[in-house]
């Protein structure tokens, strides 16, 4: 099975034209992986050679395995915003479960950022390297209005 975040299968060029406004770019060379594949299908043609593309089966059952089963990359980049434009390709019961393992996911960063929080407002030391009285504390970079 091919993980969709693979550059490869789709490399879209996104470079700004001569008035520097950015346009999507060729989309042909990856559909047809996607085709090949068997993951989409075209469905209709219309003018100038353009083709309209539908998920296929075995495209649907790829990208519910990706959205649903597979745990998303957040080390480079955030998928966030691209799974969440896909998730009403999904079933009711795998949006939700998608949601819920998200929302678990924000949560558990939301609980160690909390906790930096309070171990840095009950930090002793000021800063190492400020200049002499302008030093804070950490406490006084997560509240700047903090008296020192």
């Amino acid at each position: 099975m091919r993980d969709p975040r693979d550059r490869e299968l789709v490399p879209l060029d996104t470079a700004p034209d001569d008035d520097g406004v950015r346009h999507v770019g060729e989309v042909r060379g990856p559909l047809a992986k996607l085709e090949a594949a068997n993951l989409v299908e075209v469905v209709g043609h219309g003018a100038r050679r353009s083709k309209t593309y539908a998920i296929t089966e075995s495209g649907r059952a790829e990208l519910r395995q990706w959205l649903v089963e597979a745990e998303p990359d957040r080390s480079q980049r955030s998928e966030s915003g691209l799974r969440l434009f896909l998730t009403p390709l999904l079933e009711p019961a795998d949006r939700r479960a998608t949601y819920e393992r998200d929302r678990a996911y924000i949560d558990r960063e939301l609980a160690a950022l909390e906790e930096l929080r309070a171990e840095a407002r009950t930090a002793p030391e000021p800063e190492a390297f400020a200049p002499p009285g302008r030093a804070r504390s950490p406490a006084q970079h997560c509240d700047p209005g903090l008296a020192a």
